[in-house]
């Protein structure tokens, strides 16, 4: 159904079927209520003329390009400021922390991406124990240090406590210090 998902990505096949009712301030596609449209990138303060780029992550299309959707933009431009939006950009991102504060960096998210990809086509194509770490991490909270299966422990625990499913380690003092996200991320290089 065309009336979902319409956005600046997708205009050029579109916006030409897109229209504004100002009266009911109602966006229609084909003369059907489009059920979501994509404001991506909206910016408050920018001039609405003819110039005006629709989004800031597709800058092909102006307003001049799609001169219907003016009165959509400047609707939804008013209804953002009612709201009071502008106050949520002073908020910190939501997901740049784990549980107890630590900030999560971009190797801790590299690391997981990867353990993701490679735990989820474990988990689908075998059976996998729930106790394992492999189910433990596809259905882990990815930010909580609370859970022995987390992504946390996973992060930071030794390798040994793994039970060998990794076991290549840095013995020092008798205990494997190499932890698995090293050791995870050089094998799936």
């Amino acid at each position: 159904d065309p009336r979902y998902n319409i956005a600046p990505w997708n205009l050029h096949y579109r916006g030409q079927h897109i229209s504004f009712n100002t009266a009911d301030g109602c966006m229609l596609y084909a003369g059907q209520p489009v059920v979501f449209y994509h404001f991506s990138g909206m910016a408050l303060t920018a001039m609405m003329d003819d110039t005006f780029t629709i989004s800031p992550y597709q800058t092909r299309y102006s307003l001049i390009d799609f001169p219907r959707l003016r009165s959509a933009y400047q609707d939804y431009r008013r209804k953002l400021a009612a709201a009071n939006t502008h106050l949520y950009f002073e908020l910190p991102y939501g997901f740049s922390f784990f549980s107890n504060g630590v900030p999560i960096s971009g190797w801790m998210r590299m690391a997981y991406a990867r353990m993701s990809r490679a735990t989820r086509r474990v988990t689908v194509e075998s059976d996998v124990e729930s106790d394992s770490l492999a189910f433990q991490l596809t259905v882990a909270n990815p930010f909580s240090t609370a859970s022995q299966g987390s992504v946390w422990s996973w992060l930071f625990t030794p390798l040994q406590r793994y039970g060998g499913i990794l076991h290549d380690g840095i013995v020092c003092g008798g205990v494997l210090t190499t932890n698995i996200v090293v050791k995870l991320s050089e094998i799936l290089q």
